[in-house]
């Protein structure tokens, strides 16, 4: 379970204010030339599909129908705008050594062909307007997904291109969606084991909303 004690969770800030501030700038100075292309087209413009996941967060809790769903999903929300910040002022170090960097991010998001089927899958899970609908289209399909290409894969890469700053913010970052998958889990597993109406209903908007929203977001794999 995670633990949410306001003394954890400004213990566990500090950290990371102090990792994503870094000791100097010098570091980035030396980072590869094709790296930073990567950043500027792969990293810098998912701000803004992560927005829409603080968002579709923020619709999942005010659309539920329990209390302690609202408040995880407010919690979700919050960690997305977290997910935001880190990555924002990681752009802005760069932008110290490198004055251009990622000026381009929010063109690319919006016209560059491998961001347009993400974009489209937020677009509409901002319109859902159901709660079976956002709550499946975001923690169950696209953000596993998402989570584990940049969380995990970009992370990793970054390691690999002495780039350990934003390793370590991806890895902090990625303990939160842990977290955000644990509670749909558990959410889920709770349905599964409910013998009441409820279950029912779920599952029908479950297995009529999977297989659409599955046809909807293949094409990100791709």
């Amino acid at each position: 379970m995670r633990d949410l004690t306001w003394q954890t969770e400004q213990t566990q800030n500090r950290v990371i204010n102090n990792s994503c501030s870094g000791p100097d700038g010098s570091h980035d100075a030396h980072l590869r030339p094709g790296w930073l292309h990567i950043l500027s087209r792969v990293v810098a413009p998912i701000r803004y599909p992560a927005h829409a996941f603080q968002m579709i967060a923020s619709d999942i809790g005010q659309m539920a129908s329990s209390g302690r769903i609202t408040i995880t999903a407010a919690l979700q929300s919050a960690d997305e705008m977290r997910r935001i910040q880190r990555i924002a002022h990681r752009i802005r170090q760069l932008q110290q050594i490198y004055p251009e960097f990622a000026n381009s991010s929010k063109t690319l998001c919006e016209t560059d062909p491998i961001w347009q089927p993400m974009r489209e899958a937020v677009e509409k899970l901002l319109v859902a307007f159901d709660w079976a609908e956002s709550f499946l289209g975001l923690n169950l399909v696209l953000k596993p997904m998402i989570d584990d290409l940049f969380l995990k894969h970009v992370s990793d890469l970054a390691l690999r291109e002495d780039d350990y700053l934003l390793g370590q913010i991806f890895f902090s970052l990625n303990e939160d969606c842990q977290w955000h998958r644990q509670w749909s889990e558990s959410l889920i597993q709770t349905v599964i084991e409910d013998n009441s109406e409820n279950r029912k209903q779920f599952c029908v908007g479950f297995t009529a909303g999977i297989h659409m929203l599955l046809a909807q977001f293949t094409r990100l794999r791709n």
